[in-house]
């Protein structure tokens, strides 16, 4: 699991066209969506994520709310372009949605774009310490080996 996370003052999207990639792609819904003062959580789910490291991503969220961010409203943005080892779109919607629903258990008021579509988007990004970070899980801290 991968994944960026932004400080926003805003972010604002709206669905384009219907996803042709990867295969298997699938929109969940169709729209247009904004959000003002929210953590936004580009996120990519790659083969073989577990649970766990949605567990994780939710504590980073919550660890960097905490030291830097101090909102209450967390959005989750799927994000395929972080990788190129994608998890089929079956198996990856249950695991955004239960990465969703830890971050509401956290207490966030939790929204979401859309799943499936090409979007037009807009980020106002605050520009303090910490307000873009970068995560990926598992992570052990050595670089990736090239095969």
């Amino acid at each position: 699991m991968r994944g960026v996370i932004l400080g926003c003052r805003k972010f604002r999207y709206t669905d384009t066209h219907k996803s042709t990639w990867p295969k298997g792609i699938f929109p969940t819904a169709f729209g247009s969506g904004e959000f003002r003062d929210a953590i936004v959580v580009l996120s990519c789910i790659e083969k073989g994520d577990k649970m766990e490291y949605v567990e994780s991503a939710v504590q980073r969220v919550v660890e960097l709310n905490n030291a830097f961010h101090r909102k209450k409203k967390v959005v989750v943005l799927p994000f395929a372009h972080l990788s190129n080892r994608l998890e089929h779109p079956r198996k990856a919607l249950p695991l955004l949605v239960r990465f969703q629903e830890r971050l509401q258990e956290e207490g966030f008021s939790v929204g979401s774009a859309t799943f499936g579509t090409d979007k037009e988007a807009l980020f106002d990004v605050l520009g303090h310490r910490a307000s873009v970070s970068y995560f990926e899980f598992p992570y052990d801290g050595k670089p990736e080996l090239k095969e």
